[in-house]
């Protein structure tokens, strides 16, 4: 009798941990479906979708559209990233100065070609991201990412001519991890792109102290999916990599 009666115990234990994982399993699963209808109501079911190359004023740029989803299908943060084409870069060593090519570049006129009705039309607010090469140290290309989001800040702040307080903040990447013996030559272009998001939907939900995490995940799926030829790898970067802090202090743009 005993014995039938741990037997019967059991069998009920074992029923009741498989019902417990069968509805965990089809929790999860309703949870997944659910941010999958997400992206694909974003995207329009393709990867393609996703990016698109534009001009603003005389100057061609791609932009990249991405979501953050929560677990249970809530999109927590909705960004275009814009990648300014034809070889605009930081120059060597430079917190100030942006080529184009070998030639200087006016990144203060492109900014200004922003509009509200169209590449500003739902835009929350803007992030400015600091990229450096792989020549020279850790600290001191991480200095130089952090002092071009300050240049990014200021020509955003002069030149964006639009009618709404838009925060700004700033993304520092640090410096690309990468070693090298050379000076800084345009065979390390690629690793100091101009780079500018837009925020276009945020949850209530998602705080400045929760912002970072959110755009680290934007720019990490962008870059982890080959299907979308993103260009810039933030897992290459030295402040992403040692799990520092990137995000910079917002400013409104109208003050």
């Amino acid at each position: 009798m005993k014995k039938s009666t741990r037997e019967n115990i059991l069998i009920g234990l074992f029923v009741a941990i498989l019902a417990a994982f069968v509805v965990w399993f089809f929790q999860i699963l309703r949870e997944y479906e659910s941010r999958l209808t997400k992206l694909e109501t974003r995207f329009d079911l393709c990867v393609d979708c996703s990016q698109r190359t534009q001009i603003i004023g005389k100057y061609p740029y791609t932009t990249y559209k991405s979501v953050d989803v929560a677990p249970d299908g809530e999109v927590l943060l909705e960004a275009e990233i814009d990648l300014l084409s034809e070889q605009f870069r930081w120059k060597c060593a430079s917190i100030t100065e942006i080529v184009r090519g070998n030639e200087r570049a006016d990144l203060a006129d492109v900014i200004s070609k922003y509009r509200d009705s169209a590449e500003l039309q739902n835009a929350l607010g803007i992030v400015c991201v600091g990229t450096a090469s792989s020549e020279g140290n850790t600290k001191g290309e991480e200095s130089r990412a952090k002092d071009r989001v300050e240049t990014l800040f200021s020509l955003v702040k002069s030149n964006l001519k639009s009618q709404k307080k838009l925060p700004i903040y700033g993304l520092n990447f640090g410096k690309y991890d990468a070693i090298t013996n050379s000076e800084c030559s345009d065979a390390t272009l690629e690793q100091r792109r101009i780079v500018l998001i837009k925020i276009i939907e945020r949850s209530a939900k998602l705080t400045d102290d929760k912002l970072e995490e959110s755009l680290k995940r934007v720019l990490l799926e962008k870059a982890s999916n080959p299907a979308y030829i993103f260009p810039i790898d933030i897992r290459n970067y030295t402040m992403f990599k040692s799990g520092q802090d990137m995000l910079l202090y917002g400013r409104d743009i109208s003050k």
